[in-house]
């Protein structure tokens, strides 16, 4: 340990010049990527850009890891595919859930800037079986296991609290809707939807939602999706447009079955 009288090391002036060189560097980088009132790292025009670059990410950094207890609409809605993938995938510990391999990223955040149901990426690519449903499942009329079931509140009350708290204070910090920490339409665990916030800036109404995990392939389109419609349902009532959508992702993954479709979709694009 070195003693308290004793002096720091010398820097010398070729390395101070460095050491200010590398800090103006990183300070020049980060200005650039300042948008507005967020500093975004990976933003997209698209949600097809964003979808494929978190694709990417998966499949090229994703690391390994095995789960046991998969529910099988996690992977497809359609009777015939989750029959066999029961029958190749089930799970030692319960005959209802998938073992399954995955390839998972922690921390995935993209923003994106548009988001349609026209996207040509989207059109071409996406499962549009699960956009139906999931937007269904988000939307007002969802019942008692859909998401919107605490998006929207009973009698809307959880929405005409987020626009009341918007048009008292268009500055507000705190129009946030959560997800409850036990739902029994999930099997008794989080949703994987745990907050939206929405914050007015620059005459834009923000969205940025945060997910404790996201199946990447076949969910994030839909997911997406969903949330606009709910973004462009607050925006009306507040009278702004809606802006950029800021998805942040605990853990985001692919499951082994939609590996080579993922590949092939990279592939084309």
């Amino acid at each position: 340990m070195r003693s308290p009288d004793a002096r720091p090391p010398q820097i010398s002036h070729t390395e101070q010049q460095s050491v200010q060189c590398s800090f103006s560097e990183l300070s020049e980088q980060a200005t650039q990527r300042k948008t507005g009132p967020i500093t975004v790292f990976n933003r997209f025009d698209t949600l097809g850009e964003a979808w494929l670059f978190g694709l990417n990410q998966v499949m090229m950094h994703g690391e390994g890891i095995q789960d046991d207890a998969v529910v099988a609409r996690d992977i497809s809605l359609d009777a015939e595919r989750t029959a066999n993938l029961l029958t190749q995938y089930e799970s030692p510990s319960d005959e209802t859930r998938l073992n399954l391999k995955l390839k998972e990223t922690l921390g995935h955040f993209v923003s994106i800037e548009t988001v349609s149901i026209d996207d040509p990426v989207i059109e071409q690519f996406a499962d549009w079986q699960r956009i139906d449903y999931t937007r269904k499942r988000y939307g007002q009329d969802s019942g008692s296991g859909g998401y919107g079931n605490f998006v929207y509140g009973p009698d809307n009350e959880g929405l005409d609290h987020i626009v009341s708290k918007l048009l008292v204070n268009p500055s507000s910090k705190s129009a946030v809707i959560n997800a409850p920490n036990a739902w029994s339409a999930n099997y008794g665990k989080p949703p994987c939807l745990t907050a939206v916030d929405f914050k007015i800036r620059d005459d834009e109404l923000l969205m940025t939602a945060m997910y404790r995990s996201q199946n990447v392939f076949t969910k994030q389109p839909g997911n997406v999706l969903a949330l606009r419609d709910l973004q462009e349902t607050i925006a009306d009532r507040v009278e702004v447009p809606a802006g950029m959508i800021n998805l942040f992702v605990a853990s985001a993954h692919i499951y082994e079955p939609d590996w080579e479709t993922a590949e092939k979709i990279l592939a084309q694009t």
